[in-house]
C-alpha cells in the first residue's frame, strides 16, 4: 500500500505544482480583466485545480463485510485534480493542447488518470490508467453450516469464495500525422489482475483452496489510415493489426519428489 501512495503523491505533484507556480507568476502574465479565466504564460492559457480532503469512518461489526460492500477507509485523499494547457497560436514547442485529469488517489479502492496531448499536424496522444481494488468475504456464501442454528454447527469465519484482488489497466494510443492523407496509429494496452482468492473443490466434501491470482493481458495495435483528401469527411481506407498476449501462471503446486509408497 505504501508504494501505491507514493505513486499517487507523485501524480498529485505533477498536477498541482504547475498550477501553483503559474499562479505565483508576475502580474504581467495575468489576463486583462474580462478575459477568459486562467493564467497566460509561455504562449499557453493554463487552468489547474486540485481538491483535497480527509475521510473519516466509524464502524462496528464485521470489517470484512464493510470492505465487501463499501471499502472506503480513513485517511487523507486527493479527490480530484485537473490541468489544462492550450496554446494561444498553435505554435507550442512540444504540444499545442494538454489535458490531465485524475481522481481517487491516496487510498481509495478506485482511482484513475487520463492524459490527452496533441501537436498541430504532428500527433495526437491519449493515455489512461485505472486501478480497481476488489474485496469480497461474505461468510454465509458457500458455507452451508452457517449460521450457528444449523446442525451440526461448524463455524466458518470466511467465505469459501473470498477474494482480494487489484486490477490495473493502462492504455496509450499515438496517432502520427493525423491531418495528412496518410496517417499512422500505434497503441498499447496492459491489463493485470493480482491478488489471492479462495475456491472450493468438491471431493466428497468441500475443501478450501487458496490460490494466487496473477493474470496479465497485453495488446499491441498498429494501423495506417489513407484518405482521398485532407478533409475529415473524405473517403478513408485503413488496415488495423492487433496482437494480444495473455499470461496466466499455473497456480497449482508442482509435484514434489518423494519416497515411493506401497498401495494395499
Amino acid at each position: 500500500m505504501a508504494s501505491l501512495k507514493t505513486i499517487g503523491l507523485s501524480w498529485m505533484l505533477l498536477v498541482w505544482l504547475p498550477g501553483l507556480l503559474l499562479a505565483q507568476s508576475s502580474s504581467a502574465g495575468q489576463n486583462p480583466p474580462g478575459d477568459t479565466e486562467g493564467v497566460t504564460t509561455g504562449g499557453y492559457l493554463v487552468h489547474s485545480s486540485i481538491e483535497m480532503g480527509y475521510r473519516f469512518n466509524d464502524r462496528t461489526g464485521s470489517n470484512d463485510m464493510y470492505d465487501t460492500l463499501v471499502n472506503l477507509q480513513t485517511g487523507p485523499r486527493f479527490l480530484n485534480e485537473t490541468l489544462s494547457m492550450q496554446s494561444l497560436d498553435h505554435q507550442g514547442l512540444l504540444f499545442d493542447d494538454l489535458n490531465l485529469n485524475s481522481f481517487g488517489w491516496g487510498g481509495d479502492p478506485n482511482n484513475a488518470l487520463r492524459l490527452r496531448a496533441d501537436k498541430n499536424k504532428w500527433y495526437n496522444l491519449q493515455g489512461s490508467f485505472r486501478r480497481d481494488q476488489s474485496f469480497f468475504d461474505y461468510d454465509l456464501l458457500a458455507n452451508p453450516l452457517n449460521p450457528p442454528s444449523s446442525t451440526p454447527s461448524i463455524p466458518a469465519l470466511n467465505s469459501g469464495h473470498a477474494f482480494d484482488t487489484t486490477r490495473r489497466m493502462s492504455d496509450i494510443d499515438l496517432t502520427l500525422l493525423p491531418q495528412s492523407r496518410v496517417s499512422f496509429r500505434l497503441g498499447f494496452s496492459h491489463d493485470n489482475v493480482n491478488g489471492t482468492s479462495f475456491s472450493s473443490i468438491h471431493i466428497g466434501t468441500d475443501a478450501l483452496l487458496l490460490q494466487p491470482v496473477n493474470t496479465t493481458m497485453n495488446a499491441y495495435r498498429w494501423e495506417w489510415i489513407g484518405r482521398s483528401h485532407r478533409e475529415p469527411s473524405s473517403a478513408t481506407t485503413n488496415s488495423l493489426t492487433t496482437i494480444k498476449e495473455i499470461r496466466t501462471p499455473n497456480w497449482l503446486p508442482s509435484p514434489q519428489p518423494c519416497c515411493p509408497v506401497e498401495l494395499r
